[in-house]
């Protein structure tokens, strides 16, 4: 059961959602990243994730990311992104995926735009950007963002929700951290959507729930302009 005032203290964070939906899909398994042919990622799989992330979860993302605003939860947006043009920030193992992947330029994946048109991002949000590692805590002022906010409790969506992806660890470390952590699982994404449910599974959220799960948990919720309706 999720307490009633789970709401109070509490902030959503998006991980990486600007990049939802906006992979095409992969013709052989020459053209997925290096990583992800080493773990034998199967190219039908991702491109499932890929149409998942298009037609699910970043449609739910809206809906969770209005449904917090009706409530006031401040938003955070956390984006991986490198400051240096050529990744030399970035952890060693995925920069080096990187060089492998992109024969030395890592300019083009390391810099990206927050789809802010996309999740009517509002000067009131928060952007977190410079994520250089799958976790935020440790690659991020995310921490710090929390702590200002008074959070206590964490409402994560984005991706990748598999184990070793932004989502994942940074939602291991917040729980770590003794933040209680909730998971909206169908606005999330994956790199392979075969694993992305068993995946948040296995994080270890207090609470998983889906969009209109949430959405009614807003509804009903004192904070809410409709709440007890």
């Amino acid at each position: 059961m999720i307490a009633p005032n789970f709401f109070d203290n509490c902030a959503l964070v998006g991980i990486d959602v600007q990049k939802l939906g906006r992979r095409q899909h992969f013709k052989s398994t020459d053209e997925l990243p290096a990583g992800w042919r080493k773990k034998g990622f199967a190219v039908a799989d991702c491109n499932a994730a890929i149409d998942y992330a298009r037609r699910v979860a970043l449609p739910n993302v809206k809906k969770t990311v209005e449904a917090a605003r009706q409530l006031g939860l401040p938003i955070v947006f956390i984006h991986w992104d490198s400051p240096s043009r050529d990744g030399i920030d970035v952890a060693p193992a995925h920069r080096q995926d990187l060089l492998a992947q992109l024969g030395g330029d890592c300019e083009p994946p390391l810099h990206s735009t927050p789809s802010a048109t996309a999740l009517r991002q509002q000067r009131a949000d928060y952007v977190v950007l410079a994520a250089t590692d799958q976790d935020a805590f440790t690659s991020s002022y995310i921490g710090l963002v929390l702590e200002n906010l008074g959070a206590q409790n964490i409402v994560f969506i984005g991706g990748h929700a598999g184990a070793g992806g932004c989502l994942e660890r940074t939602a291991k470390h917040a729980k770590q951290l003794g933040f209680n952590i909730l998971c909206v699982e169908d606005a999330t994404s994956d790199a392979r959507q075969s694993a992305r449910r068993q995946s948040i599974l296995d994080t270890g959220y207090d609470h998983i729930v889906s969009t209109q799960q949430f959405l009614e948990l807003a509804q009903h919720n004192p904070g809410h302009p409709l709440g007890g309706q």
